[in-house]
């Protein structure tokens, strides 16, 4: 039933949810360099170290021939917070970073950031990249909670000009639902092919994604995830599965080790057989560390 409702509630009889256009004007962010890598990530308050972590890995590791554009989006981060990042990226030749506070423009839509345990409203506010970035083709979105040990050019250079975004399946995910493991009260695999009427195999991790703005403007992304997020009200995995959802069909696979989670090591059991020699293959060549749920700023 829950595929029906879907299909009916996106159809188009349903009142859905629009985002104005006037919503968003005069409140676009505009490029630093002519030509750079974008990267964006999100932070609250409570998660600012780990940001600056995450910031002070991808500055130690970058090519420093090139240009970084760094952007969070943020609504609780004090003041000596984005100065303590700032100060350390300003030292940097051809790097900037700007913090977006995006509380006033994403207001009417609260309502809908369902979050539960160490969730955070954060994690919803990429899906708004599109229209607040408007002035830029794509971007590399990032979590807090991540080391970034390489350049990210090769990353930023993957052609995704037919997909709307790119990551890397959810292996430990996929794990779950090919042994049926039952969690949080129900079945994952159900919960995946019923509700979100999705191929298990096809569920991506969108902790790193590189993401091709300009597609996703062209089909009316976000008032597509915004009416998917008001359908599931609470999606299992937050805005993770309105991502999957939303992008279904459009969605280009990068191998692990743009992110390679920290799982990968101490839960090997719980991943399939037949997904663990993707892992291994790069276990030695590893882009982005992911630790979710874990400390960075310890590592």
């Amino acid at each position: 039933y829950a595929n029906e409702f879907l299909k009916k509630a996106l159809g188009p009889q349903a009142e859905k949810i629009t985002v104005p256009d006037s919503l968003f004007e005069g409140k676009h962010i505009e490029p630093v360099f002519d030509d750079a890598i974008t990267v964006l990530l999100s932070s609250s308050s409570n998660y600012a170290c780990y940001l600056g972590v995450a910031v002070e890995s991808l500055l130690r590791n970058r090519d420093k021939r090139k240009n970084y554009d760094l952007i969070v989006f943020e609504t609780t981060l004090n003041d000596g917070q984005k100065n303590s990042i700032t100060k350390r990226v300003s030292k940097e030749h051809s790097c900037s970073i700007r913090f977006i506070n995006v509380s006033e423009l994403l207001s009417s839509y609260n309502n809908l950031f369902y979050v539960y345990n160490s969730f955070s409203k954060e994690t919803y506010y990429r899906l708004f990249a599109a229209s607040i970035l408007y002035s830029y083709d794509k971007v590399i979105y990032i979590d807090a909670d991540t080391l970034v040990l390489s350049d990210l050019t090769e990353l930023w250079s993957t052609d995704i000009d037919d997909f709307y975004i790119a990551g890397v399946k959810d292996y430990v995910l996929q794990g779950y639902a090919k042994n049926y493991e039952v969690k949080k009260g129900g079945d994952i695999r159900k919960y995946i092919e019923n509700v979100l009427d999705l191929r298990y195999q096809d569920y991506i991790q969108c902790g790193i994604l590189l993401m091709n703005l300009k597609e996703m403007r062209r089909s009316g992304f976000v008032e597509k995830a915004l009416n998917i997020l008001q359908l599931l009200r609470k999606p299992l995995f937050v805005d993770q599965d309105v991502l999957n959802k939303a992008c279904a069909g459009k969605i280009a696979i990068l191998p692990p080790r743009y992110n390679f989670l920290m799982y990968y090591a101490s839960r090997i059991n719980e991943i399939d057989y037949s997904f663990r020699a993707e892992i291994t293959a790069d276990k030695d060549n590893i882009k982005i560390f992911h630790m979710p749920g874990g400390h960075p700023d310890e590592f």
